[in-house]
């Protein structure tokens, strides 16, 4: 051997490669810990069902034998509502009875909610059923006068722990005539951050109901929704229940009566009474695995790291 490429050898610092076979194991852990695939859809894709059952709706005081009388059935929304329908995801439903008599039944199921892929939708399908008066084709359109108690027994079974999976009820008022705008939802969160928490949004009030409306998955739970006059002052008002204790407004004693205002301003086109079901994209990575790659998956990168001499 050369003498002085011996003594150059020698004396030269030992070098450390990364062997690329590890850098792609290391790729792939992440990928794994992600719950994510190469291309980029995540390895289960999200599914669940909302069942709506014992479903009622009564005309009631001062207008009993009024038009909400003649409601007979459910309309099923083909498309989320939500966003654009997620590509590859399965929506299906059902419908049968009456509400009249307390039989309607409404199942609104989801499946393969995973890699959105497009259409704008990146968040998750909502569907929705409205109370119908004309055996399921269209919505019935609800105006001022049509005084109602509606109710129904919700279960939400499946999901993901950490994504969003909620139903409830849904009052859809487009126009924003009532005085407050936007849509008042009575809801039960199975997944998610708020997992557990069952609360009333919109319209005139905002309410978080206590232990006694506590959501677990897979349990039965009874949701209402009156539209009637506050008998204190003869105003249009709404009541929201659940599992039959009332949503006190806290103005008073044992006051439940959610005023609307104006008295007189009449329900506009499109105002719909029904439920929704919505479940997340399981494309979205949960926070869990986000810090579990932020902690112990990052302590396994010196190793990975780790080369050898040559």
């Amino acid at each position: 051997m050369n003498s002085k490429n011996h003594k150059t050898s020698v004396g030269r610092p030992a070098t450390k490669t990364i062997n690329p076979t590890v850098c792609i194991s290391f790729v792939t852990v992440i990928g794994l810990a992600l719950g994510t695939t190469a291309n980029g859809g995540n390895t289960v894709p999200n599914s669940g069902t909302a069942l709506f059952s014992d479903i009622s709706i009564v005309a009631v005081s001062p207008n009993p034998d009024g038009p909400v009388s003649s409601i007979n059935s459910a309309y099923i929304d083909p498309n989320s509502a939500f966003q654009p329908q997620i590509p590859s995801s399965v929506f299906t439903s059902s419908a049968f009875g009456n509400p009249q008599n307390d039989t309607l039944n409404v199942s609104l199921n989801e499946a393969n909610v995973g890699d959105p892929g497009g259409n704008g939708n990146t968040y998750a399908n909502q569907n929705l059923w409205f109370f119908s008066n004309n055996g399921g084709t269209s919505a019935y359109n609800f105006g001022v006068n049509d005084y109602f108690n509606a109710s129904f027994t919700m279960t939400l079974t499946g999901g993901i722990s950490g994504l969003d999976m909620e139903g409830g009820f849904f009052f859809n008022n487009p126009n924003t005539d009532l005085g407050w705008g936007g849509n008042l939802q009575i809801l039960a969160v199975g997944q998610g951050g708020n997992a557990g928490v069952i609360f009333q949004g919109g319209g005139p009030s905002f309410f978080l109901f206590g232990p006694n409306g506590t959501y677990t998955v897979g349990t039965p739970i009874t949701l209402g929704l009156n539209y009637v006059v506050d008998p204190s002052d003869g105003m249009n008002a709404f009541q929201y229940s659940v599992n039959g204790a009332y949503a006190d407004t806290g103005t008073g004693p044992g006051d439940t009566f959610y005023d609307i205002t104006p008295v007189n301003n009449p329900f506009g086109a499109g105002d719909t009474l029904g439920g929704y079901f919505q479940i997340q994209t399981s494309d979205v990575p949960e926070p869990s695995s986000l810090a579990l790659l932020g902690t112990g998956i990052l302590t396994l990168l010196p190793r990975f790291l780790r080369g050898r001499r040559i």
